[in-house]
């Protein structure tokens, strides 16, 4: 069967069905129909009769009877009526209305709360116990004739004694009819024909005062139900699963069945009242079951449930596939993770109502409360706040609740109570009060106080990982819009946030109103980015980069730069950019802190370590409670900046000065000093090298190196002496590789540079080969001339290229060489090297003084002018290193 027959076949089959559609226009003649519900409270018994308009009434009581009449005929539903309650003995209805039998005690109490009359049948009043008072003893009577026994009038029963059964009230004869008396017994005579009664032989004894109880007894809760709140029969589950679609049309529900096959009638009449009018429906190709559209219908896993209707249907319209086609369900789905509002526990008769309702309760809750006697004032004064609450004026709230319970501890005490004033507080922005209300003890742990623990973590830290909290999030959906649109998209936001992207979802989708607020759209936004629908996500958070909420506005700011970062479309530093430009849109929490964070590491990625370490101090200063969680990335930063390439070295100079008090010993910051040192040192300020590694030496981990650049930095300054104190400090020649190699030069230049030639000789003879090019320089200038170049030779062996052409420095070397064998005299080395190297010269002036140095006749050279010119040579170099 194709899709348009089956449309086809479920809309002629529902217009065919009886009874009145919703909307439907009612002839003049034809009378409303109204719903009656009731509720049971601690102090009293509360029926609702839910007119579609304002209509006038009227309540007379008259003793254990009263009469409601309205001012216009209704159809009145009145299945409630048909259970046990309290304070009730019976009810029928009236031409005008319903006549009530009331138990003994119990009085009247009515109001309208919109278009809904409400009657209260209050508890009786306990009788006070008090002291007898003693009464004088009569005189002994006159004995007398002992009479038969009169009847005696109603009016004239004496009073029963304290403590005993009080007879059963009578019943009206419209409600209960009088028996026929049984047969062979003469009827009683009435109250106009009984003779006038005797007076009694004796004075009954004065009974027993009654005792009072030890314990006392509970306050009643702080808030009533409001109408409208009463709690409802228990959720039925229908005996069959075959239903696949319901249909609501006017006043009915319809259950659609796939095949002809009824469920037992009878059996469902049985289970409960709310099913009494349940009917089949016969229609072609399937069945359905009508129910009366005042039960809510829901569905399960397990099937179809029935409950009283609490609260506004999740969004949505599921489709159901069934033999015959798709049908739609215009009810609630139940599997919406939303719609499971119902069996979460609650304190609060919060529920969805309109503002203008919610204010016209305020409003005559107001006129009540100044009306009311005072044993009945704080119960309306808690009904009060708890109106206040859900129109979001938690400061007012608060105050309605804090005259309310007083300072009785048993009323403060009340779980009811606590958790009012704890929503309040939080409402109001005070968490802290909320804290210490919803820490008591006395509190359950699940369904809606749950719900507000976990409101309050989210403004303490933003945290949703309480699985109590995340169940109970479905009563959001039930409260009323001013409450819903307040509470609703921070939390969606915390949810997003926190990675519960699922809850996050089900809470926009199921939001109405409040889902269009800022927030909740960035909650959504978020789930589209871990759906990875990138390009939504981007063009929503653009949006709401735009949004006057300051909250959504530096939310999105922040994803917007990390999802741009993530998809490649900026780079750290553009991105770390974009952070820091953001932190001006929220000031003065934790997130401002995270973001501070965030963007300085970004700038560390991007290799940008002075701005890093310049965010960071900010930071400090804004958050001095997160200094010490600072301190650990600062010394990160600072030593990343001083290892930096890019940082001047002047520059690296001062700020290792900054910062040297939040440093610790690292090898690292070690390496950054060694190198900043290697720079000035480059850059010929030998004195700020010198002053730098003296001020790093005492806190660093390799001492030694540093105290050897430290000698070599006050060699550069001329100052032999400062030289070998720093070598003195440097834990002696024991230093391994590089380090001991520079540690032994520089100790014998100090040695030199300080006139102990021959000390100097002695360190570098120990060195070997290692130490063969200072050793030729000192031998020839204590003009040893076979010394120094046999020490060159040991030199040249190690350093001079194999084959191909000689570089720079080699025919540097090579001429030292010739240099010191003509000195020497020694011709027979000359002819060596120069047969060894001459091939190897390029032509250049190199080329000409080697050949002029290594020819066979010397007579050319004059030596003796030669060794002079080398002796004022050195002079004049040392004379300058002095200057320096």
């Amino acid at each position: 069967m194709s899709r348009t027959r089956v449309a086809a076949w479920l809309c002629a089959g529902l217009l065919a069905l009886g009874g009145p559609v919703a909307g439907q226009d009612v002839r003049s003649g034809s009378a409303p129909s109204v719903r009656v519900r009731t509720g049971i409270h601690p102090t009293f018994t509360r029926i609702v009769f839910d007119w579609p308009e304002n209509v006038p009434y009227s309540v007379v009581q008259n003793g254990e009877t009263a009469e409601l009449h309205f001012g216009r005929a209704a159809r009145l539903d009145t299945t409630a009526l048909g259970r046990p309650l309290r304070n009730l003995a019976g009810a029928e209805h009236s031409a005008e209305g319903m006549v009530f039998a009331l138990r003994p005690g119990v009085r009247v109490r009515h109001l309208t709360v919109g278009t809904s009359v409400v009657v209260d049948l209050m508890d009786p009043v306990a009788p006070v116990a008090a002291e007898p008072r003693r009464q004088p003893q009569p005189p002994a009577p006159r004995p007398q004739q002992v009479q038969a026994p009169q009847a005696v009038p109603p009016q004239a029963t004496p009073a029963q004694a304290p403590g005993q059964p009080r007879p059963p009230a009578a019943v009206p004869q419209a409600l209960a009819p009088t028996p026929a008396p049984p047969p062979g017994k003469a009827p009683q005579p009435t109250a106009a024909t009984a003779a006038p009664a005797p007076p009694p032989i004796a004075a009954p004894p004065p009974s027993p005062p009654p005792v009072a109880s030890a314990t006392p007894m509970p306050p009643p809760p702080i808030v009533a139900a409001p109408p409208g709140t009463e709690t409802g029969p228990a959720p039925i589950r229908l005996p069959f699963t075959g239903a696949t679609a319901a249909v609501m049309r006017g006043d009915s529900v319809l259950l659609v069945f796939e095949d002809a096959t009824a469920p037992d009638i009878a059996r469902l009449r049985r289970i409960s009242p709310l099913l009494a009018g349940a009917e089949i429906v016969e229609m072609p190709g399937g069945t359905a079951l009508r129910l009366p559209a005042a039960s809510g219908i829901s569905r399960d896993a397990q099937g179809w449930l029935i409950t009283p209707a609490t609260g506004p249907s999740p969004r949505g319209t599921p489709i159901d596939p069934t033999r015959l086609g798709n049908a739609l369900s215009l009810l609630p789905d139940a599997r919406h993770p939303m719609a499971a509002h119902a069996n979460i526990p609650r304190l609060l008769h919060l529920r969805d109502e309109s503002d203008s309702r919610l204010l016209a309760r305020r409003q005559d809750l107001l006129a009540r409360i100044a009306a009311a006697p005072a044993a009945i004032r704080d119960s309306l004064r808690g009904e009060l706040a708890e109106t206040l609450l859900a129109l979001g004026l938690a400061p007012e709230a608060q105050a309605a609740l804090k005259l309310a319970t007083g300072d009785d501890p048993r009323r403060v005490q009340q779980p009811q109570a606590l958790l009012l004033s704890a929503a309040a507080s939080l409402i109001a922005g005070r968490l802290e009060e909320a804290r210490e209300a919803l820490a008591n003890p006395g509190l359950p742990t699940d369904g809606e106080v749950a719900l507000w623990r976990g409101i309050a973590g989210i403004q303490e830290d933003g945290g949703v990982a309480d699985p109590a909290f995340r169940a109970a999030l479905p009563l959001l959906t039930a409260y009323p819009g001013a409450l819903r649109n307040r509470l609703l998209p921070p939390i969606a936001a915390a949810l997003a946030e926190g990675g519960a992207m699922r809850d996050a979802a089900a809470l926009v989708e199921a939001g109405g109103e409040a889902s269009n607020h800022p927030l909740a759209r960035f909650a959504w936004a978020r789930v589209l980015e871990a759906r990875n629908e990138v390009e939504p996500a981007l063009l929503a958070y653009s949006m709401l980069a735009d949004s006057r909420d300051r909250d959504a506005r530096a939310r999105a700011l922040g994803r917007l730069a990390e999802l741009r970062l993530a998809t490649g479309r900026i780079d750290a530093g553009a991105a770390a950019e974009a952070l820091e430009a953001s932190i001006p849109a929220w000031r003065g929490d934790r997130r401002e802190l995270q973001r501070r964070q965030r963007a300085a590491e970004l700038r560390s990625r991007a290799g940008q370590h002075a701005q890093a370490l310049a965010l960071m101090q900010d930071t400090a200063g804004a958050f001095p409670e997160a200094a010490d969680s600072l301190r650990a990335a600062m010394r990160g930063a600072t030593v990343a900046a001083l290892a930096d390439a890019n940082t001047a070295p002047l520059d690296a100079t001062r700020l290792l000065a900054e910062q040297r008090a939040n440093l610790v010993p690292d090898p690292a910051l070690d390496a950054a000093v060694a190198r900043i040192a290697e720079r000035l040192m480059a850059m010929e300020l030998p004195a700020q090298a010198a002053t730098l590694l003296r001020e790093a030496v005492p806190t660093s981990t390799d001492p030694g190196g540093l105290s050897v650049r430290l000698a070599e930095a006050r060699l550069a300054e001329g100052d032999a002496t400062a030289a070998l104190e720093a070598l003195r400090n440097s834990g002696g020649a024991a230093l391994p590789g590089e380090i001991g190699l520079r540690r032994a030069l520089a100790e014998a230049n100090a040695r030199r540079q300080t006139g102990d030639r021959a000390g100097a000789i002695g360190v570098l003879r120990v060195l070997g080969p290692d130490g063969a090019a200072p050793l030729s320089e000192l031998l020839a200038e204590a003009q040893d001339w076979t010394g120094a170049a046999t020490a060159l030779a040991s030199h040249m062996e190690r350093s001079m290229p194999a084959e191909g052409p000689l570089d720079d420095a080699a025919r540097r070397y090579l001429l030292r060489m010739a240099a010191f064998l003509a000195l020497a005299g020694d011709q027979t080395g000359l002819d060596a090297l120069r047969d060894r190297y001459a091939p190897r010269l390029p032509a250049g002036a190199f080329t000409e003084a080697f050949a002029a140095l290594a020819t066979r006749s010397t007579g050319a050279l004059n030596l003796p002018r030669l060794r002079e010119e080398i002796a004022g040579a050195r002079a004049l170099q040392n004379q300058a290193r002095a200057l320096r």
